[in-house]
């Protein structure tokens, strides 16, 4: 088979780290050492190649950013970037692929690049799933103890004082002015 394009890797590294939210970008450069110019596409492999209904390409999470096919002048580079999104919940454990470059013209040939491996560590969906809960309830608690303190303020405030115009004039000589309010300290207080 002959060799149309030398595939490199992100700078020797194989191990690829994802971000917290399970994602990373993976650069790969590509050059065309036929000695012409060719068209040539990228492809994403999931690796191993036996089990490639549950690779990562075919699950979406390994995808070319950009187009995937270029013209490639003689000697000319390009830079391929990859990008990684493990959705949250997905199951933990490492993964594999490759981009490897083909001929437009002869898709069945190409040159296949080094494999880059991520690791899924387990994601705490659930525990996000329960920070939302426990962050309703505070909400709902703090909304119950502000109506409830509300509540009780006004009607302090509207039965603590009443106005001669709310109960009729007491004429007995221990009658409270408008206003003011019996102390009773003790029964012989006139106070």
């Amino acid at each position: 088979m002959a060799k149309y394009f030398q595939v490199m890797g992100p700078q020797g590294m194989s191990a690829v780290r994802l971000d917290s939210q399970g994602r990373a970008t993976v650069q790969y450069t590509a050059k065309n050492v036929t000695g012409a110019a060719i068209d040539g596409r990228a492809v994403l492999v999931s690796v191993p190649a036996t089990n490639a209904a549950s690779g990562v390409v075919q699950k979406g999470w390994v995808k070319i950013d950009g187009l995937a096919e270029r013209h490639f002048n003689r000697d000319q580079e390009e830079v391929f970037l990859v990008k990684i999104a493990a959705p949250p919940g997905s199951p933990a454990g490492k993964y594999t692929f490759r981009l490897d470059v083909v001929s437009v013209a002869k898709p069945d040939e190409g040159d296949a690049g080094p494999a880059s491996e991520f690791d899924v560590i387990a994601t705490t969906a659930k525990a996000s799933g329960d920070s939302k809960w426990l962050l309703i309830i505070i909400v709902i608690i703090l909304v119950l103890l502000i109506g409830g303190l509300t509540t009780w303020l006004l009607m302090r405030k509207s039965g603590g004082t009443k106005t001669s115009a709310q109960t009729p004039p007491d004429k007995s000589p221990d009658a409270c002015r408008a206003g003011f309010v019996w102390r009773q300290a003790v029964p012989t207080d006139h106070v």
